[in-house]
């Protein structure tokens, strides 16, 4: 079966919130699903044209002074697309975490080495959690009457959750390691 570029989706699935300039697209992602799904810079304007190619976005000009943007809109079909693969299950997660590997491997590392990569990764998880604590937080004063208050939450609520679950594991992880 061929892969399906899900870079796409993301794009589209931008697009629904409002039509955005490549730029405006790049902020968004950094500020929303680059916490959960991260696409390079370099993916999101080959993929605008292909969209575009594909009439599942159109394109308008928009001067701004001496510059041109370029401001992408989602279309009916591009909705249709997004909706379609938005019923499909779900891929299971990416067994790919390179302090897993590294930790497999760890008999061969000092064993400082090791404890220093958990604890990194132990600051990494709390200031995840922390952060997605705060945007909780937001939603819940900002956007609770916001239709899609429900799925956003869900989606930070799942990654607070998981940030818990890694900071217990370091937790038990340096005490192993002691």
């Amino acid at each position: 079966m061929a892969r399906i570029n899900k870079a796409r989706y993301a794009v589209l699935g931008l697009l629904t919130l409002e039509p955005m300039s490549g730029y405006d697209m790049q902020k968004a992602m950094h500020k929303t699903i680059n916490h959960f799904w991260s696409e390079s810079d370099g993916q999101l304007y080959p993929m605008l044209a292909k969209l575009t190619q594909e009439k599942l976005v159109t394109v308008t000009e928009e001067s701004q002074g001496a510059r041109t943007r370029k401001i992408y809109t989602i279309t009916k079909a591009g909705k249709k697309a997004l909706q379609k693969w938005l019923a499909i299950p779900a891929d299971p997660p990416s067994p790919r975490f390179e302090l897993s590997l590294k930790l497999f491997f760890g008999h061969l590392a000092p064993k400082g080495s090791n404890i220093k990569h958990i604890k990194l990764h132990q600051h990494r998880m709390q200031a995840s959690a922390d952060l997605c604590k705060q945007v909780i937080k937001h939603l819940k004063s900002e956007h609770a009457s916001d239709p899609k208050f429900t799925y956003w939450y869900l989606t930070v609520r799942s990654g607070y959750l998981n940030a818990k679950v890694q900071l217990k594991w370091c937790d038990e992880a340096l005490e192993l390691l002691k």
